[in-house]
């Protein structure tokens, strides 16, 4: 029957402190400005049609563009708070978001905007540098570019190098994520589906995640079980103790070292004198500095798990 107690009082800690997570993790609306850059296409425009004697040309402004490049960009306010391009409350030192194309064997020829929730105003100069003007960018909302660029010199190679300068941010963090294979960031959830099946893949996220939840809830399982421990305890001895020590020194079998060494330390008290006592044998608490020594490694364990929740959410629900 006590087994079947501890059982349910963990469980309901379990279920307490997932609840509590949730609760930091969902209801406590830190607050965030956040900007996500994703690449949702790179794609190289084919100049061959795969027919003899027939291929096609793509031209820019008169200009014959041999090795015609695609990069489709979503940019995408993820934080909770609004998101300042110029002004005196600007997030940006030079009061615009900029990102450049580092390959200096790739010239960008044109924009195309193709989704454009605010209102932005673009332009690109001949370093490669896109800058983006704009007033406010509210939560949620998109700005989806069509990026075109023409291979000037070497080999025919994709881009390899979009960049950002942190620095220029104020009060705003910013990601990338690329969802092409092809980019020199590449999707977890891409690459993992190479070698698994996706109903093989969706249980071994499954199982990562819900193992580090598990790992996460089993040292405050502990903590808390040692604190009601001692609780209990303390509460047996204020309750208890006094006739307990009326008890051992009332002993005729025990000798008076044994009755100093019982009532000074309960622990030393065997069960066969503990049979003899109106009151149920208390449970006893770790020693402090082994509970605390328990406590750290415990602590530890949690943080993995918490480490492993935030790099399963960026890996794959980002």
């Amino acid at each position: 029957m006590t087994s079947v107690k501890n059982i349910g009082s963990i469980v309901s800690l379990i279920v307490g402190l997932i609840s509590f997570i949730t609760f930091i993790v969902k209801g406590f609306n830190i607050e965030k400005r956040e900007l996500k850059v994703q690449l949702l296409d790179l794609s190289e425009l084919s100049t061959h049609s795969g027919i003899d004697s027939f291929d096609v040309s793509y031209k820019f402004k008169g200009e014959l563009v041999k090795h015609p490049v695609r990069l489709v960009i979503n940019c995408r306010n993820t934080g909770n708070k609004d998101i300042f391009g110029s002004g005196p409350n600007s997030n940006f030192i030079n009061n615009q978001f900029r990102m450049r194309i580092l390959d200096t064997s790739q010239k960008i020829i044109g924009i195309n905007v193709v989704k454009n929730e605010i209102d932005a105003k673009l332009k690109f100069d001949s370093t490669n540098m896109v800058a983006v003007d704009f007033l406010k960018w509210k939560p949620d909302e998109n700005l989806v570019l069509t990026i075109y660029l023409n291979q000037t010199k070497g080999d025919r190679i994709l881009p390899n190098t979009l960049s950002f300068n942190e620095r220029e941010l104020l009060g705003t963090t910013l990601s990338f994520q690329s969802l092409t294979q092809d980019f020199f960031v590449r999707s977890p959830v891409n690459t993992a589906r190479k070698y698994f099946p996706d109903w093989l893949l969706t249980i071994l996220i499954a199982f990562g995640v819900g193992f580090s939840v598990f790992l996460s809830s089993i040292p405050f399982t502990f903590i808390v079980r040692q604190i009601l421990v001692r609780i209990r305890y303390y509460r047996w001895r204020k309750k208890h103790y006094p006739e307990f020590y009326n008890f051992i020194h009332g002993q005729s079998d025990l000798s008076d070292y044994q009755k100093v060494n019982f009532v000074s330390k309960l622990t030393r008290v065997n069960d066969e004198v503990w049979a003899r006592f109106y009151a149920k044998k208390p449970e006893f608490p770790l020693n402090i500095y082994i509970s605390i020594f328990f406590s750290l490694i415990m602590i530890a364990i949690s943080l993995s798990g918490i480490l492993s929740l935030i790099l399963y959410k960026e890996l794959f629900f980002s």
